[in-house]
C-alpha cells in the first residue's frame, strides 16, 4: 500500500519538476557568464521581454554559429566544431551580457534555455519641492489719536486711520452728516467714502475733518505724530455748500 502511494506521488509529482536543462541566472552587468556548448546542440538564451538585441560580437565566428530571432529578444547558440572557444558580447537597447563560450564534456548535462532574472528597478522617492510661502505683509498701524471739538451730536462713536483711510462710525441713532475735510486755510471741501458696514471709510487720511449737518458741525483732528496720507478735496466747495 505504502508503496502504491509512493509511486502515485512520483508520477503526479515529476512534472512539477524543474527541467535541469533549463538554467535561470541572476543578471549582473559585470559577471561573465560560462556557456558550455554540445554538438547538435543548440541553447537558446533568452533576454528581457523590454529589450532588443542590438549588436552580437563574437571573438571567433567560424567556431560558433549565432542567430537572434526576429523580435531581437532570443538567440540561438551551438558549436560548429570541436574545441572551439571564444568569448561572445551582446548589447540590447537596455542591457550589456558578456559570454564565454566552451565546448562541454561528453557526458556534461546539455543546457537547451538560458534565462535572467533581473533586480527589481530602483524607485526614486519623490521630494516634493517646499512650497513657497510668501510672507503677509506687516500689518498696517492704526491710529485711535483723534481729538473732538464741536457739536456733540455729530461726534464718532468710533473713529481711527490706518495712515491708508479713514474710518467713521456713529451710533444707530445719529443721522449721518456731511464729511469735509478742512484745509490749512479753513476751506472745506468733500471727499471720496464708501460705506462698509457699521463704518464710513474715507480715502486717505486728512489732519482735519469737519462733519456737518446744516450749520451744526464738529471738527476731528488728528493728533497722530505719523506723517497722513494728504487728501485732496473731491471738488472745491461752492457758495451753496459753505451756506448749508
Amino acid at each position: 500500500m505504502t508503496r502504491l502511494l509512493a509511486f502515485f506521488i512520483l508520477i503526479y509529482a515529476g512534472p512539477a519538476l524543474a527541467d535541469r536543462r533549463i538554467e535561470t541566472i541572476f543578471y549582473t552587468p559585470d559577471r561573465v557568464i560560462g556557456l558550455a556548448g554540445h554538438k547538435a546542440i543548440q541553447t537558446m538564451i533568452e533576454f528581457g521581454a523590454d529589450e532588443h538585441i542590438e549588436n552580437i560580437a563574437l571573438g571567433d565566428s567560424a567556431g560558433w554559429q549565432v542567430t537572434p530571432n526576429k523580435r531581437a529578444n532570443l538567440i540561438f547558440v551551438k558549436p560548429l566544431m570541436a574545441h572551439a572557444r571564444t568569448n561572445m558580447t551582446v548589447v540590447t537597447d537596455r542591457r550589456r551580457y558578456l559570454f564565454d563560450l566552451f565546448n562541454a564534456r561528453a557526458r556534461s548535462r546539455p543546457i537547451y534555455a538560458l534565462r535572467f532574472i533581473y533586480p527589481e528597478p530602483v524607485k526614486l522617492a519623490v521630494v516634493a519641492e517646499p512650497a513657497v510661502v510668501k510672507p503677509l505683509p506687516p500689518p498696517l498701524p492704526i491710529n485711535t489719536n483723534w481729538q473732538a471739538k464741536g457739536d456733540k451730536r455729530l461726534i464718532p462713536a468710533r473713529m481711527y486711520d490706518d495712515t491708508v483711510n479713514t474710518y467713521i462710525a456713529w451710533s444707530d441713532t445719529t443721522d449721518l452728516p456731511a464729511v469735509l475735510v478742512l484745509g490749512t486755510d479753513g476751506i472745506e471741501g468733500p471727499v471720496n467714502y464708501t460705506a462698509k458696514g457699521d463704518y464710513l471709510v474715507v480715502e486717505g487720511v486728512a489732519p482735519r475733518y469737519v462733519l456737518r449737518i446744516g450749520k451744526a458741525s464738529a471738527v476731528m483732528t488728528n493728533l497722530s505724530p505719523a506723517p497722513p496720507r494728504p487728501v485732496a478735496p473731491t471738488a472745491t466747495t461752492t457758495d451753496a455748500e459753505k451756506a448749508k
